[in-house]
């Protein structure tokens, strides 16, 4: 019990060390959405399953589908083969139809935590000759792959609290200073979105409650 306390402690000093800048800004940020380079190391191709319905940005008449598909780099461009047509471009977006919701998920293997799954649209480019891979989506939705990542389900309610408050304040004070270029938030193993932002109910039911408490 007394962990439990020393945690949510720990939590709040925290939140009070964060600018107020952030506190300022969350009320317009949490509604927005949020930029993750994903890890998925220093690579020239990678297969990843889009699950539910996606379409691409670049190309309207694209099939997307929801078999393996592989984005490879090409030059200083990406090129995917889709079931009607392959298509090549600066940079290429898989966009979900149901932005926001929990129906569409890309499906990859994270460099660092093996086979996850991430909500949103995501973007595929190449930089100094490597893919990258950015994920976009909703500050709630984000989070999900935070909190329960950060802390034990196990430890008590209001701690879970405080991390989730501490979360969305970080998340709001990054984001705003980056550029579509950049991306935004890291997907390494020093940050908690890494092993991906599905949430998983049965697992942390507590972790995705202090969320909805907090929101």
């Amino acid at each position: 019990m007394k962990r439990g306390y020393r945690f949510v402690a720990c939590a709040l000093i925290l939140a009070l060390m964060l600018p107020r800048a952030a506190f300022a800004q969350s009320a317009e940020g949490f509604g927005q959405n949020v930029r993750v380079k994903l890890s998925i190391g220093d690579r020239t191709s990678f297969k990843f399953t889009p699950v539910g319905e996606f379409t691409l940005l670049e190309d309207s008449g694209v099939k997307v589908g929801t078999e393996e598909l592989t984005v490879k780099a090409v030059g200083g461009r990406v090129s995917i083969e889709f079931a009607n047509k392959t298509v090549t471009a600066p940079s290429l977006t898989l966009k979900s139809a149901h932005y926001g919701e929990r129906t569409d998920y890309i499906r990859l293997r994270n460099s660092e935590h093996g086979t996850c799954t991430y909500l949103g649209d995501i973007t595929f480019d190449v930089v100094e000759g490597s893919l990258r891979a950015i994920n976009t989506l909703p500050m709630e939705q984000y989070l999900y792959g935070v909190v329960p990542n950060e802390m034990s389900n196990s430890f008590p309610i209001d701690a879970l609290k405080a991390q989730a408050v501490c979360a969305r304040s970080f998340a709001a004070v990054l984001r705003p200073t980056q550029t579509v270029a950049q991306g935004s938030l890291s997907n390494s193993r020093s940050t908690s979105s890494a092993r991906g932002n599905c949430p998983n109910p049965r697992r942390t039911p507590c972790a995705n409650g202090a969320l909805t408490a907090t929101s």
